[in-house]
């Protein structure tokens, strides 16, 4: 529906809102909101790829959408500082220099990721306080303070002249919160007694019921372990929550204890953080790594990556024995203070075996309240819902089951079927006063990082990648002798197929099957053009049914000629 006004601009009396990540996976989240000729992105995240991505570092949103309209995008709003929600940045802002507006704390770690790549010098990156008004085009917008694993996390509202929308970001709802800064329950009801329009909310712990966990249950919970725990402390937990960091200077201090930073993501967030105020540290409290043998075991709290599992953490490093400074030993105590995001599960397990394994106590989620999430479980989504009163109800940030539930909870809560949406990665939702539906669906297929390398890792790649680590691969190398038109011997290399000293007949087989092919070849084609792609393709074909009747193995087949 387009409305006509005196200086022929055209207005839209419906806003588009298209998810390029975060629904229906937990990651990359990015969403797009359209008013107009006006373009607000909200959050440009990461997500870490699973074991099947081989050799996959990171997987981003696809922006093509906005980078082809990007002379209408007036700012990318931020979240919170989360990989997920800020770790494409670096992406998006190589593409088009538009301005970034997040919480001080945000706005650091995005300067601290784009120093890593690009620089932070030339961007627009503005730290905003929460419920400050800003104007956008034809929409504006505040931030309103919410709670979550990382410090000074927001929601965001954008308001229109349609209405009013609110993308909650990662949320959970603590009231006595250890900084201090509670959850922001005042502005959310006033905007639901006003009128929202729509909201988006995060649905990762719906399926939990209750309330989450307040981070003052877990640094009592943390001094008790710390306080009985033997010999040395070693804390894995997520770089980026700087509130649990902060817990553990407390708790160091109380204990007269020092504490020593691993892992090179930790000394990062730590560094920001003791900049910005959210935690002060006397000189000589922390020491180096290197420095650790001059003090007793006891009196020492190493703060550590690897809660996750990650392969070339600390933790997973000091469990494998092969890190520089760091030896676990039989007394020690290790404390994972973090959730295991799904997929990590068998990373995460091996590293506490391996860690039980060398005689460490291990203590995890599930043994002991050492951890509280920092999303809302099921009452605080119904609150959110309560509070705000959304005429329309869009759950977003989780796999598919989880917005599946969370738009069962909104039913619960009195919002219409009709006026509730699950949608999935370039969905286009129209949004008016009388309906929200999906009009149409944009290409928004993951895209892949590799190195250097940006969206050229596509299907092909990792099918190829996929084969050569599931059944090897297999290279044919066969010689051509251009002026007497005839091929020579072939050689057949392996790498993860077979061991071929005892697979001497299958590859005796495989080369008599080459040399029978190449002959009739010639016989039947003239090769004075060296185009060998028919017959490299037909190779292909009779080594890969000959291999598999063989060994019911596919594995990845690479023809080479060789021309003399």
């Amino acid at each position: 529906m387009v409305q006509q006004v005196s200086n022929n601009k055209v207005l839209s009396e419906s806003i588009k809102i298209i998810p390029l990540g975060g629904v229906g996976q937990i990651g990359k989240n990015m969403m797009v909101v359209e008013l107009d000729e006006d373009i607000i992105i909200i959050d440009c995240g990461v997500m870490f790829p699973d074991e099947n991505l081989h050799g996959v570092d990171l997987v981003i949103p696809d922006m093509n959408y906005v980078v082809e309209r990007k002379a209408r995008v007036k700012a990318v709003l931020i979240t919170h500082g989360h990989e997920d929600h800020i770790g494409a940045l670096p992406y998006l802002l190589a593409k088009m220099n538009v301005p970034v507006y997040g919480s001080k704390l945000s706005i650091e770690l995005i300067k601290a990721r784009l120093d890593e790549t690009l620089s932070s010098k030339g961007f627009n990156l503005q730290s905003i306080p929460p419920r400050k008004k800003m104007k956008l085009g034809g929409m504006s917008f505040e931030f309103i303070r919410t709670n979550h694993s990382i410090a000074d996390s927001y929601a965001v509202a954008i308001h229109t002249r349609i209405g009013t929308i609110i993308h909650t970001g990662d949320f959970k709802v603590d009231l006595s919160p250890v900084d201090g800064k509670a959850f922001d329950l005042y502005r959310f009801a006033s905007l639901g007694e006003n009128g929202v329009l729509a909201l988006f909310s995060d649905s990762t712990n719906v399926e939990r019921e209750g309330f989450s966990m307040s981070e003052r249950e877990i640094s009592a919970n943390l001094f008790r372990t710390i306080e009985e725990a033997r010999g040395r402390i070693i804390v894995a937990t997520f770089s980026s929550n700087i509130h649990r960091l902060g817990q553990l200077i407390s708790i160091a201090r109380q204990l007269n204890k020092k504490i020593a930073v691993a892992g090179k993501s930790m000394n990062k967030y730590v560094g920001i953080a003791a900049e910005l105020g959210y935690f002060s540290v006397e000189k000589g409290f922390f020491i180096e790594l290197e420095d650790l043998d001059k003090y007793p075991r006891e009196e020492t709290i190493i703060v550590a990556t690897g809660s996750q599992g990650e392969p070339m953490s600390a933790l997973t490093q000091i469990s494998h024995d092969n890190h520089r400074f760091l030896k676990a030993e039989k007394n020690d105590t290790v404390i994972i203070s973090a959730s295991v995001v799904p997929g990590n599960e068998k990373m995460v397990s091996r590293v506490i075996d391996r860690l039980f394994r060398i005689g460490a106590t291990v203590i995890y989620e599930g043994s002991e309240d050492i951890h509280a999430s920092g999303h809302g479980s099921q009452e605080e989504l119904k609150l959110m819902l309560a509070l705000t009163k959304p005429k329309f109800f869009m759950p977003i940030h989780g796999d598919f089951r989880h917005l599946v539930h969370h738009a069962s909870l909104a039913e619960q809560m009195g919002i219409g079927a009709n006026r509730i949406i699950i949608a999935q990665d370039g969905d286009v939702i129209e949004l008016n006063n009388n309906e929200i539906r999906k009009v149409d669906t944009i290409v928004s297929e993951p895209v892949y990082v590799d190195g250097k390398i940006v969206g050229d890792v596509g299907s092909q790649v990792m099918m190829d990648r996929q084969m050569m680590s599931g059944d090897g691969i297999v290279i044919a190398v066969i010689p051509y002798h251009h002026g007497l038109n005839q091929f020579g011997n072939p050689d057949i290399i392996t790498r993860g197929f077979i061991y071929v000293r005892e697979a001497k007949d299958i590859i005796k087989n495989a080369k008599q099957l080459i040399n029978e092919k190449c002959t009739k070849f010639i016989e039947e084609r003239n090769l004075e053009n060296d185009d060998y792609s028919i017959l490299k393709n037909q190779l292909k074909i009779t080594l890969k049914q000959y291999f598999y009747s063989e060994t019911e193995r596919n594995p990845l087949i690479l023809i080479r000629v060789v021309t003399f």
